[in-house]
């Protein structure tokens, strides 16, 4: 591969640069392929061959980030049109202080990530936060958790994004050429969401009669059931509507099999299905069907008409919605405070859910409640305000608030 690059002439603290094309497998003094001019970096004087470099260029030659700027910022008569707020180049430190605030911006960026698709697609709120060092995953700097409330009060993590700094990059030597043609230890990031997600979905809106799942994710979204299907034209028409569905991208399935319509309303439900949809003699009759939703058991009676896909669409957003706001309404009423350890061990004895308290970061103190109660600490709030500024265990000076719950 052919680059375009700088070489170094002049004293030691007056360097100077001619701008060579090169190939990547010669020796750094080795002889260019072309000379394309030069550049004094202190004085910001420069001739450059424009155009050829633009040819090389177009030949599959690659040009660093100085040169780039270089050609970038090049008058037409060679010399550079320098504007002095303008840095060319980072120096060591700040491209590693870069490479680093990249790596930890990725890692908060897919917790993000995990935690919008819970509440966009699965319709779970989430508790985000650090966790502590006696709960981070091993050999991170930082671990980032987001944390589901299932029915019975207990905490599940769902997912985690880790900052690993450079630790195992050293330990097992992994580089990567920088933008200098340099190699430097790479600052590690690792993140995953797994299947856990799929309980969470199952404790988190499941209820006595069995799943109720996410219209966006569900595997059928419409179940059409014919009642009195060996009447004729029920079947044809069911089949008519589930092609109609079908063709505005939604996911139905009609249940044609011999079991009787309540059984198979209540198979429908069982397996979670957002919504049903009835359809007997009547009904054709009439130009209509019923809708039946999951969520709540509510039924509808709708137009057979052009209109239906839409809908059902629409249906099946409010769906969505209606589970959202109904996890969001139970996570955030099992949010309590604890101010004293008498008052976190009653509220656990008592009460499900997460219980907010101020922490010391002593390990000792997280380890106590552990031992003593059986919870543990789920995330460290960093966006939330302290309520306090002592440690209810130990009683030193605290500034962390806590989320603490008994999990799975």
């Amino acid at each position: 591969m052919l680059k375009i690059r700088l070489k170094r002439l002049g004293a030691k603290k007056a360097p100077t640069y001619r701008v060579i094309v090169i190939n990547s497998t010669t020796k750094r003094e080795g002889k260019p392929i072309e000379e394309l001019g030069y550049y004094n970096p202190k004085t910001k004087e420069m001739k450059l061959n424009k155009e050829s470099a633009l040819a090389w260029i177009s030949k599959g030659a690659q040009p660093t980030d100085t040169v780039k700027y270089l050609i970038t910022n090049c008058n037409e008569d060679g010399t550079l049109n320098y504007k002095k707020s303008e840095v060319v180049k980072l120096s060591k430190k700040a491209q590693a202080k870069k490479a680093e605030e990249e790596a930890r911006k990725e890692t908060l960026q897919m917790l993000e990530v995990y935690r919008s698709t819970a509440q966009d697609l699965l319709a779970i709120p989430m508790v985000t936060g650090r966790k502590t060092e006696s709960e981070k995953f091993a050999g991170a700097e930082e671990t980032y958790t987001m944390e589901a409330l299932m029915h019975d009060g207990k905490a599940l993590q769902s997912g985690t994004s880790h900052y690993f700094g450079q630790g195992f990059a050293k330990a097992f030597d992994v580089k990567f050429l920088n933008k200098d043609n340099k190699q430097e230890y790479v600052y590690q990031t690792s993140w995953g969401a797994s299947t856990r997600l799929l309980g969470a979905i199952i404790m988190v809106h499941g209820d006595d009669n069995g799943l109720v799942l996410p219209p966006r994710v569900a595997p059928i979204q419409v179940m059409i059931v014919p009642v009195m299907q060996h009447k004729e034209g029920v079947l044809d028409k069911a089949y008519e509507i589930e092609k109609q569905l079908k063709a505005a991208g939604l996911r139905v399935k009609v249940d044609a099999s011999d079991k009787t319509p309540g059984y198979k309303f209540a198979d429908a439900e069982m397996r979670g299905i957002p919504l049903r949809l009835e359809i007997g003699p009547k009904d054709i009759e009439k130009g209509q069907c019923v809708l039946a939703k999951r969520l709540d058991g509510t039924k509808e009676t709708y137009t057979l008409n052009e209109e239906l896909p839409n809908t059902i669409h629409q249906l099946l957003d409010q769906i969505h919605d209606e589970m959202y706001a109904k996890a969001l309404k139970f996570r955030d009423e099992n949010i309590r405070t604890a101010k004293t350890y008498d008052e976190f061990k009653e509220i656990l004895n008592t009460k499900a859910g997460y219980i907010r308290m101020m922490w010391c970061e002593d390990d000792a103190c997280e380890a106590k409640i552990k031992e003593e109660t059986g919870a543990t600490s789920r995330c460290i709030k960093e966006d939330e305000e302290p309520f306090g500024d002592v440690c209810p265990i130990c009683g030193k000076p605290a500034k962390k608030v806590v989320y603490f719950a008994k999990a799975y």
